[in-house]
């Protein structure tokens, strides 16, 4: 009797192990194809295959394996196809064609890079023929323009979640160790260091990346119900304006409303620099407006002082500059704190009915709006008041990092001020600085209505270009905005995306990227001018390189501060021709891949930025290796519950100073000869500084 009873125990141990194996894989089985019926969808494919099996006489390699691998091969397209095109919208063909390359990759289609791209370009055409997209070639660019019918066919199917190549997890990550990569209980799906090895991690990095991904997350529901609302209303143009991401947004909303009440997690992984990512695009607080707005922590906190004060300051972060409140993420906490409650009321109003109260909180939904973070913030403001407790993150952003960094570095005194690395009673905002600069500049060319219309938006990208060694070349591209095209003299031209300085200052797209390079010009004198010590990282960087190249060097690296090595090789580029082969006419686009031999020169302008942001990781690294509590890392910004945030506060300046007192700058350039001037700050005193906002 004892035996058959044990015997019984095991067999409904193992089948609970292995049916809550299948629901903590769920995510993962679904992003392989295993579940769902893709029937409809693969049947479409392989009829477009099948047609274009009919133009050719002799089946090519590229034909053979898509037909041996159709699903994955439809799998792969629609990936590339959704991550890249929008309903509204064209994308230059090379996006699409990476997109699909890479997914081709995770399933081993291909024998090498050029293959894949080949495959993939195929597979564009494939698409064309089953009329889910239209190639349009000119003499300068290949647009592909995805089609309505795709679309509707598309929305609301598993694989249409732009994400799912990298979904949430509903079971804890597998943990990263200094042996193996971890994340997904999937391997494949395991991303461990992109564009380098696992062997650059360190134990205080790993630290850092299992904190990030054993922090639980849940779905704002009530955030949730509004956004659903709103995009269900095809007409408001405030909704479908040119800035909505159609399918970005539809395939999160698909992906919040099946999470429903379940607790995930967010696999995390490494960039070569150090910086750690999410895996899951779609769910990741490093996302869009409508992303940050539906995700809250997995653990809720009754707040205490210093998490009431903390909620405040985030919750007026998130008004700052929507409906009728001013620039508040500029002023000192308090003051944020103060306005907070003296708003409470209309706070909770806009929590309780928000589509009364939307002028309130809608910011928009491009790129720099705040809208359902705003109201995300309502809302945990009014449950805070309710109940006591909240589950809301609280982030804290370091202002202008690159040039604090820069500050810290070269010990400069003044750029330290500008960029609050050090102590003060206000904050400094170094872009409006460099504003007034470049307005002073733009008079000596531009008349005066055209200098009132600069505003600090149009100085703040080119400024951070400038500060990782950008060129006049490269600020004229950031000034256009995103890649924006349109038919001019029947050739497909880019543009300046509306709402640009050179969309503002003219009606006629050919003068845009001439408008664009004289204001950068403008902008470069007016950086230089606000911090001349900006550029001084960058021209040491190089001449480091210079004296790397001259001994004879090829692969150029260093280890940051918190262990992780930072390995770099830039190689040359050789331009080639992809042909689609199942079109007798030879339908080709330019493509290029990488050859062994180095490419100094991009090696110079590429590996500045890499310095700092190993620097910005290296901060992150050192600071949640030693939380024992809910952290969020995007980059230079950190965030958590709002009870730990006067902690997390101090454990992130604890480590720039600790950094920076080793003076890592001076002892790089010592290893290479190079000189570099410093100045007299005091590293310690960022410990009492404003950098985080």
């Amino acid at each position: 009797m004892w035996g058959f009873q044990c015997r019984h125990r095991r067999r409904y141990r193992n089948s609970y192990r292995k049916e809550s194996h299948l629901i903590r894989c769920k995510m993962e089985s679904i992003a392989m194809g295993l579940l769902h019926d893709i029937g409809e969808i693969v049947q479409a494919f392989s009829e477009a295959v099948d047609s274009v099996l009919n133009k050719v006489q002799r089946k090519p390699e590229w034909l053979r394996e898509i037909k041996q691998h159709q699903t994955e091969a439809c799998k792969a397209l629609i990936e590339g196809i959704v991550r890249n095109c929008s309903m509204n919208g064209v994308t230059e063909v090379h996006a699409p064609v990476r997109s699909i390359a890479n997914a081709l990759s995770r399933v081993g289609m291909g024998n090498d890079a050029r293959h894949r791209v080949v495959i993939a370009w195929n597979l564009l055409h494939v698409a064309q023929d089953a009329g889910w997209l239209v190639i349009h070639q000119s003499n300068t660019s290949t647009i592909v323009r995805i089609t309505p019918a795709f679309a509707y066919a598309m929305y609301g199917k598993w694989f249409a979640l732009a994400g799912t190549a990298c979904p949430p997890m509903l079971s804890k990550p597998v943990q990263h160790t200094l042996k193996r990569r971890g994340g997904y209980k999937t391997r494949a799906f395991r991303k461990g260091v992109v564009r380098g090895k696992w062997s650059q991690v360190s134990s205080t990095a790993i630290a850092a990346a299992n904190a990030m991904q054993n922090t639980p997350w849940v779905i704002n529901k009530r955030v949730l119900a509004v956004a659903n609302a709103v995009f269900a209303d095809r007409i408001d143009p405030d909704v479908n304006g040119r800035e909505r991401q159609v399918w970005n947004h539809n395939a999160l909303l698909d992906l919040a409303n099946q999470l429903g009440s379940h607790r995930f997690y967010n696999p995390t992984y490494f960039e070569g620099s150090g910086r750690i990512f999410y895996s899951c695009d779609l769910l990741s607080p490093q996302a869009n407006d409508l992303t940050r707005g539906l995700l809250l922590l997995g653990r809720r906190q009754r707040l205490n002082k210093h998490g009431w004060y903390w909620l405040a300051v985030h919750v007026a972060n998130c008004f700052s500059g929507v409906g009728k409140a001013r620039k508040l993420d500029k002023l000192p906490f308090k003051e944020r704190v103060a306005w907070v409650r003296k708003n409470s009321s209309v706070l909770v109003a806009i929590a309780n009915d928000p589509h009364k109260h939307r002028a309130l909180w809608w910011n928009g939904i491009g790129k720099k709006a705040q809208t359902f973070q705003a109201l995300a913030a309502a809302i945990a403001w009014d449950e805070a008041l309710r109940t006591g407790y909240t589950q809301q993150p609280v982030m804290l952003e370091q202002t202008c990092s690159n040039y604090g960094h820069a500050a810290a570095m070269l010990r400069d005194p003044h750029l330290a001020s500008l960029t609050n690395m050090a102590p003060s009673e206000t904050f400094s905002d170094f872009h409006s600085s460099v504003l007034a600069n470049f307005k002073r500049v733009a008079s000596e060319t531009y008349d005066s209505d055209v200098v009132g219309s600069l505003t600090r938006n149009d100085v703040k990208s080119p400024s951070m270009v400038l500060g990782y060694g950008g060129t006049v070349k490269g600020i004229a591209g950031t000034m256009m905005g995103r890649k924006t095209w349109a038919k001019i003299d029947d050739k497909w031209k880019r543009v300046a995306e509306p709402g640009t300085l050179p969309a503002r200052l003219s009606d006629n797209p050919s003068e845009h990227y001439k408008i664009a390079f004289n204001m950068a010009t403008l902008a470069r004198e007016a950086v230089i001018e606000t911090a001349p010590a900006a550029f001084a990282v960058t021209n040491a960087i190089r001449q480091c390189i210079k004296a790397h190249r001259e001994h004879g060097g090829d692969r150029f690296g260093w280890i940051s501060p918190s262990g992780f090595h930072v390995s770099l090789k830039s190689t040359k580029k050789v331009e080639d021709k992809i042909v689609a082969a199942q079109f007798l006419g030879g339908a080709q686009v330019k493509w290029y891949f990488f050859t062994d031999e180095m490419n100094w020169r991009k090696m110079n302008t590429a590996t500045s930025p890499r310095f700092t942001h190993s620097f910005d990781a290296a901060a992150l690294h050192i600071c949640f290796a030693n939380c024992k509590f809910d952290v969020v890392g995007v980059h230079d910004c950190i965030g958590g519950l709002p009870n730990h945030m006067t902690r997390l506060y101090r454990f992130f300046r604890e480590s720039l100073v600790a950094i920076y007192a080793s003076n890592p700058l001076k002892n790089f350039c010592d290893n290479y000869g190079v000189e570099i001037a410093q100045g007299d700050m005091n590293v310690s005193d960022i410990s009492q500084s404003f950098m985080l906002s």
